[in-house]
């Protein structure tokens, strides 16, 4: 049952004692039975952990500009004697700390009764140099949680569960706030981000920087920042004392400024030396075995595209006739097709004639594919015509889901959809992986439908199926695009979006349902190469 206004305010007068000394054992006693019987308590009284945090921020950081007020009309201007700006906001920031602290420790002091669980929200990609999170060292692979960040020399990636990468140039600090959010203390940073983490931010001393879909990088040194877009545009922030914008502005491609927070300004300035960037990171072709093909070939598909190579700027389906065309920045590369990383250069593939064959109660798609990234996009749209229509409506679709922390759609799986019909209906039946994708790694995706039921298997096994209704309606064709979901604007003309980011390659359509020992089949065969 939710906490009613009379236990919030309890809440909130229990938390006022906390950091005092009137905080006594009945006083633990009753915050502890609060808190254990209710989720709706817990939150309310972290909420009022951060509420009291940000008050004496304000209280301190207003102690201290008066002190340093003080100090300047004693003392001569010496830029060697002045005090960093961003040492109050350290200071604040300290106090947030000590808050958590409390709390941590009350609950520990109280038998454990209540916890908050550490969350991973990132992981090290790469280490360079000596980094440590609060005061246990990092390596690679390890994972980070919210908390500060140590990087003393050299450089260090990581990686966001939302797939966002973030290269650490030290020395440098910055504080993991959550998965949307690094304060960045000192040093450099560069940034590179995922569609579905739009809104990613970096603070800097009384400044931000929210992302609107681009690759950046930031540095911090004495109190000033600077900004520089590689890709996209971000939005600049100075922020008032109670951490609002009050003044902003957007920058593009290629823009570069210096944040002078102290005396307001977003200067057209570059940094006084090169910011870090992001390399792409490579992602390793499938190397497929002659037996593969011919396996796949043995099973009689009505279409197999294998990308090997371009055929008058189509892709050739070697077991039928509908040819593949490529469109936007997708391109064949290291014998497949790649879907390249950031967000204005997006592309797909259609196939350039409708496919009957996924449009029986029986039929398997199967293909291999390799995300950049952990990401929620499309990985084969099939849609139709309805009939006296140059409308197209979805009829099957695979995607993938990112790392979203909800127990309906399950972290890093493959969903495959299959819309109803008869036209009208705005039910869908999904289908989850039991098994998570690993970006970077080549995975085997096959989606079947038999019997009135859809199933998906992930590298040859972990089948998970669903019921599905038979076909009550004979459509007149089904197109097929790889790597986006699309949307007709006018007849053969398409608004695309969850564009997929990676390879794609060895995709077949089947007439028919694989069995089970087919699949696991073609599995092995890749994998013993």
């Amino acid at each position: 049952m939710s906490p009613d206004e009379t236990t919030r305010r309890e809440l909130e007068n229990i938390l006022a004692l906390m950091c005092s000394d009137e905080f006594d054992d009945d006083g633990k006693q009753r915050l502890n039975m609060l808190v254990s019987g209710s989720d709706d308590a817990r939150r309310i009284y972290l909420e009022q952990c951060q509420m009291q945090a940000m008050l004496q921020q304000s209280t301190l950081l207003a102690s201290f500009d008066a002190e340093k007020s003080e100090v300047a009309s004693t003392v001569q201007s010496d830029s060697r004697h002045s005090m960093p700006s961003w040492v109050g906001w350290v200071v604040a920031a300290s106090v947030v700390f000590a808050i958590g602290l409390a709390a941590a420790t009350f609950f520990s002091d109280s038998g454990g009764t209540v916890s908050v669980p550490s969350t991973v929200i990132a992981r090290v990609e790469e280490l360079n140099g000596s980094a440590w999170s609060e005061e246990s060292a990092l390596a690679r692979g390890a994972s980070v949680s919210r908390g500060a960040v140590r990087l003393e020399s050299g450089s260090m990636e990581l990686r966001f569960n939302h797939g966002t990468r973030l290269l650490v140039h030290g020395p440098g600090q910055l504080s993991i706030d959550s998965d949307m959010q690094v304060s960045l203390v000192r040093g450099q940073v560069a940034a590179q981000v995922t569609e579905i983490a739009h809104g990613f931010t970096i603070l800097g001393p009384d400044a931000a920087v929210v992302d609107l879909g681009t690759e950046f990088a930031m540095a911090v040194a004495d109190g000033e920042s600077w900004v520089e877009v590689y890709d996209g545009e971000v939005e600049v922030a100075l922020l008032d004392e109670d951490g609002r914008a009050w003044k902003s502005r957007e920058l593009l491609t290629s823009d570069a400024v210096r944040i002078d927070a102290s005396n307001g300004q977003i200067v057209d300035e570059a940094a006084p030396v090169a910011l870090p960037r992001l390399a792409e990171a490579p992602l390793e072709p499938l190397s497929v075995p002659a037996e593969y093909v011919g396996s796949v070939q043995n099973a009689e598909p009505a279409h197999y595209w294998r990308f090997e190579a371009e055929n008058g700027g189509t892709i050739t389906d070697i077991a039928g006739d509908a040819d593949a065309v490529l469109h936007g920045g997708a391109k064949l590369q290291d014998g497949g097709v790649y879907f390249p990383r950031g967000r204005r250069n997006h592309g797909y593939v259609m196939i350039d004639r409708p496919v009957a064959s996924v449009l029986s109660d029986e039929f398997t798609l199967e293909l291999w594919m390799n995300p950049s990234f952990t990401q929620r996009t499309t990985l084969i749209d099939i849609n139709h015509r309805q009939p006296d229509s140059r409308s197209r409506e979805k009829l099957y679709r695979l995607s993938l889901l990112p790392m979203q922390h909800r127990r309906v759609y399950p972290d890093e799986s493959i969903r495959f959809i299959n819309h109803l019909w008869p036209y009208g209906e705005q039910e869908s039946v999904n289908v989850f992986s039991s098994q998570r994708y690993t970006p970077g790694s080549w995975h085997h995706v096959v989606a079947v439908r038999s019997d009135n039921q859809v199933e998906i298997y992930l590298n040859g096994s972990a089948v998970e199926t669903s019921p599905a209704p038979p076909l009550k309606a004979e459509p007149l064709d089904a197109m097929i695009a790889i790597g986006a979901f699309l949307r007709s604007k006018t007849p053969g003309s398409y608004d695309g979006q969850m564009y997929f980011k990676g390879m794609v390659d060895e995709l077949a359509v089947y007439p028919k349902a694989l069995s089970a020992e087919e699949i696991t089949k073609h599995y092995r065969l890749m994998q013993a190469h």
